[in-house]
């Protein structure tokens, strides 16, 4: 399968997205009582951002020279 080559916004999405995961795992560490009913939260920001690494990282194919 053929990796497309992502346009700037695309890539401006996907950090945007990432990010916004960063800054709410930010909150959920500095006031844990306000997300006490979102016993998730965390785990599902992880996740997110497990997958946004995954997708921006280069694969070892992209990386031979």
């Amino acid at each position: 399968m053929e990796h497309e080559v992502e346009t700037p916004e695309q890539i401006a999405r996907h950090y945007k997205s990432a990010m916004e995961s960063v800054t709410l795992l930010e909150e959920v560490a500095a006031n844990p009582d306000a997300y006490a009913d979102d016993p998730t939260v965390v785990e599902r920001n992880v996740e997110h951002l497990k997958i946004c690494l995954l997708y921006t990282s280069p694969s070892p194919r992209d990386k031979r020279q």
